[in-house]
């Protein structure tokens, strides 16, 4: 095998992958695609329709502010905008735990 050399000239350290090196390598793979799996389907966390609303009218209220100017909250129409926006996104963090009633499976906070 040649020496892989760096752009100073100097050689660089080449490593081969050892049978240990690649069940690491494919027991950490796998440990991420579980979790990306688990963040797929919670089982705290469950999207409703009241979340869904919650962020469409956050949506709405920051596409007012930014035609608005997006200004910095100083007259009571940018006030307004920033409160009601802060209140919206807190409804939808909330409303992610709340879950439906009427779900099997689906735990709740409260």
């Amino acid at each position: 095998m040649l020496p892989l050399l760096h752009a100073n000239g100097t050689n660089a350290v080449v490593l081969e992958a050892t049978p240990l090196a690649v069940a690491f390598l494919l027991v950490y793979l796998g440990k991420r695609l579980k979790r990306l799996v688990g963040i797929r389907r919670p089982k705290l966390a469950k999207v409703s329709k009241y979340t869904l609303y919650s962020l469409a009218g956050l949506f709405f209220v920051f596409a007012v502010w930014a035609f608005l100017g997006f200004s910095y909250p100083f007259d009571p129409v940018s006030i307004a905008l920033n409160d009601t926006g802060k209140i919206l996104s807190f409804v939808a963090a909330i409303t992610l735990f709340l879950g439906e009633k009427t779900q099997p499976g689906c735990l709740s906070v409260w």
